[in-house]
């Protein structure tokens, strides 16, 4: 019954997944920015100007200082920022050609819906720690629609 149980909510939190992937396959249908983006891409910089870098599972959190500009990694699409209440921080969406990039954790965006962004753009502010005396970080996730997948994101970036 208890493995019944487990796979019937691994079902369901599959179906979950492909309907979030759908939605994003249907958001950057056409999107013709950010073509040569791939997960070959090498030596980009990091949102953060003298940032660290340190990836958590697929996604990666890069801390720097109270006030830091988050940049782009790549040009693209504004597809969505979602403003949470609760901790007063925002979350950007960029489309880059078939992949989507969240950027979570800004304290302030200076892009809006829709927006066509170049590499290196600012975009927003980056957000304070959790916890009082933790550094201000931001978090990035990088999905692959094609694959269904989310992506390492040290594929995207040269470790400092």
């Amino acid at each position: 019954k208890r493995e019944k149980n487990a796979i019937d909510e691994q079902r369901k939190q599959q179906k979950q997944y492909d309907k979030a992937v759908a939605e994003l396959q249907k958001m950057l249908k056409g999107n013709k920015v950010g073509a040569g983006f791939s997960r070959n891409t090498r030596g980009l910089n990091l949102p953060v100007e003298g940032g660290t870098l340190s990836q958590q599972g697929f996604g990666a959190t890069i801390t720097g200082k109270k006030g830091d500009a988050v940049r782009t990694i790549h040009e693209g699409i504004v597809q969505e920022i979602q403003y949470k209440k609760q901790n007063n921080r925002y979350t950007i969406f960029l489309g880059y050609n078939e992949y989507l990039v969240t950027y979570t954790n800004l304290s302030s965006v200076s892009v809006k819906k829709g927006d066509i962004v170049k590499k290196d753009q600012k975009i927003g502010v980056i957000g304070a720690g959790i916890e009082a005396g933790d550094k201000p970080f931001v978090r990035l996730a990088i999905y692959d629609s094609k694959s269904d997948k989310p992506l390492y994101v040290s594929d995207f970036f040269k470790k400092l």
